[in-house]
């Protein structure tokens, strides 16, 4: 019965302990997660070798690990993997992503950035060198920390609700401002046009034009002008919040 507890990996069950000779998925997840970060580990292929040896030792040089070309907890950590909780699951919450991150949460940041003209690369889901430069771009435009890493404050910034699931559409008041999408956009888009505020396209995008439309009017109503719509500026705009 002494085998009951292989694979039972309670502890970190994203970071297994890699090495030279190692092989399988977990090592295809390393290969390709530092391709990511620029450093390449030969074929992704799953099998650890001399090149992907001297890729890690590379990436643990540049982040001042100890170059063992063992990749550990520290290693996995500044490959952006979360070694203590299971990745958070898609939809509303707001997963750190940062260099080397993949997955669907990337391809929404990429989508993200792009609409705002930081990002020109493709949506590819793979968090590399351009994906990060687009970051630091962004959060440098927001007043945010340039540390190229998404956190909440990012998600938020670039109009992610991380707190709460998307309200319904209907008789609310959904919180929107730069980087909103959607019918409730089109309705505030509508709103500010009809009282001569906004001149664009009614295209549900909320970009930067539609928060100049909102800035112009929270300033003529008096409200305070951060360019997020909320219940004060909608119930300004004549909508019934309650």
């Amino acid at each position: 019965m002494h085998n009951k507890n292989i694979g039972n990996s309670n502890g970190q069950p994203q970071c297994p302990l890699l090495k030279m000779g190692s092989s399988g998925a977990s090592v295809k997840k390393l290969q390709t997660r530092l391709a990511a970060a620029g450093f390449n580990p030969g074929p992704i292929d799953g099998i650890f070798g001399s090149l992907t040896r001297g890729a890690v030792l590379a990436f643990q040089k540049s982040k001042g690990l100890a170059q063992d070309g063992i990749v550990g907890i520290k290693t996995w950590t500044a490959l952006g993997v979360d070694c203590h909780t299971p990745t958070p699951p898609p939809g509303n919450h707001c997963p750190t992503l940062q260099q080397g991150s993949t997955g669907p949460a990337v391809v929404k940041l990429q989508g993200l950035l792009k609409t705002r003209g930081f990002y020109t690369g493709n949506v590819d889901g793979i968090f590399g060198p351009v994906t990060r430069a687009a970051v630091v771009a962004f959060q440098g435009s927001m007043g945010l920390a340039q540390d190229g890493i998404v956190g909440i404050k990012t998600w938020t910034a670039l109009g992610v609700d991380c707190h709460t699931p998307t309200p319904p559409p209907g008789n609310h008041c959904p919180t929107l401002q730069q980087g909103s999408t959607g019918p409730a956009v089109v309705k505030l888009q509508g709103l500010l046009q009809t009282r001569g505020f906004y001149t664009g396209n009614v295209d549900g995008i909320f970009g930067p034009i539609t928060r100049a439309a909102v800035l112009a009017f929270q300033e003529c109503m008096g409200l305070v002008m951060d360019g997020i719509v909320g219940i004060q500026t909608w119930t300004a705009l004549g909508v019934h919040c309650c």
